[in-house]
């Protein structure tokens, strides 16, 4: 391409280069607004991460109170069973106690009637 006059070649070069410039500038528009996205995007992830940690740490403090009230309530239904296995057998031997009782009172009451 021939440019008669020094102007010409100035005003296509001018072009040219108003062109690259919007073009640059579209570019770094671009990449500017798509860092902006990913950053949002990196950050609502960090913050849902910190969520899932902290969920889980309360996840892991409530597993660890349901742990140790389980055990408790083990030692404590150990402790009911073995009260009511001695109650039982105490109350095993006064009905015997009070049988035989029952059977000398039923002599006695036999004897003094005869």
């Amino acid at each position: 391409m021939q440019y008669k006059t020094i102007q010409e070649l100035y005003l296509a070069v001018g072009v040219a280069g108003a062109i690259v410039v919007v073009f640059l500038a579209l570019f770094t528009y671009l990449v500017v607004a798509s860092d902006k996205k990913r950053t949002q995007q990196m950050d609502d992830v960090v913050d849902k991460l910190s969520t899932l940690q902290i969920n889980d740490n309360d996840f892991k403090v409530l597993m660890q109170g349901l742990t140790e009230t389980v055990k408790e309530l083990s030692t404590t239904n150990r402790i009911v069973a073995d009260t009511v296995s001695k109650l039982d057998f105490y109350s095993k031997d006064l009905h015997k106690k009070l049988d035989k009782h029952d059977a000398k009172s039923e002599r006695i009451l036999e004897e003094i009637r005869h």
